[in-house]
């Protein structure tokens, strides 16, 4: 069965910290992809793709950002 993970961007060091042990434990199930929130109303956006960034380039694991469209225009 295909499937995916989702993670919030990290809001500091400690943050990212956490978020790198999570993708090292979830890599062997074997996920397809990983998305990235937004915050509320993008309030995250800047650190929704440099998380993206991160998990592609660190971890061979295509990343997507989860987009939305309200607050984004």
């Amino acid at each position: 069965m295909a499937h995916s993970v989702e993670f919030f961007p990290p809001k500091n060091a400690a943050g990212e910290e956490r978020l790198r042990e999570a993708i090292t434990a979830l890599l062997p199930l074997g996920p397809e992809y990983a998305s990235v929130t937004f915050g509320a109303g993008g309030s995250t956006r800047e650190r929704t793709f440099a998380t993206v960034t991160m998990i592609r380039q660190d971890y061979d694991l295509e990343a997507v950002p989860h987009l939305s469209c309200i607050g984004s225009t």
